[in-house]
């Protein structure tokens, strides 16, 4: 079992908190931001693929930016 603060939802919150002070940013750059919250790399993109699949962010296709929703 897996516990809550170990979980991808438990990253929800300071990826979303960051993306509020920058509602569009770059992904290395948000990386950089809030990558003392996540144990690897991989977490994180598990992380934001869950947001997308919510609904809460989106990619800006043409300049690579994450935006949030």
């Amino acid at each position: 079992m897996i516990r809550y603060n170990e979980s991808v939802i438990s990253k929800f919150v300071p990826v979303l908190q960051a993306m509020v002070l920058n509602e569009r940013i770059f992904p290395e750059q948000l990386y950089k931001n809030v990558k003392s919250h996540f144990s690897s790399l991989s977490e994180f993109i598990q992380t934001l693929d869950a947001l997308y699949a919510l609904g809460k962010i989106d990619i800006d296709n043409a300049t690579g930016e994450i935006i949030c929703l």
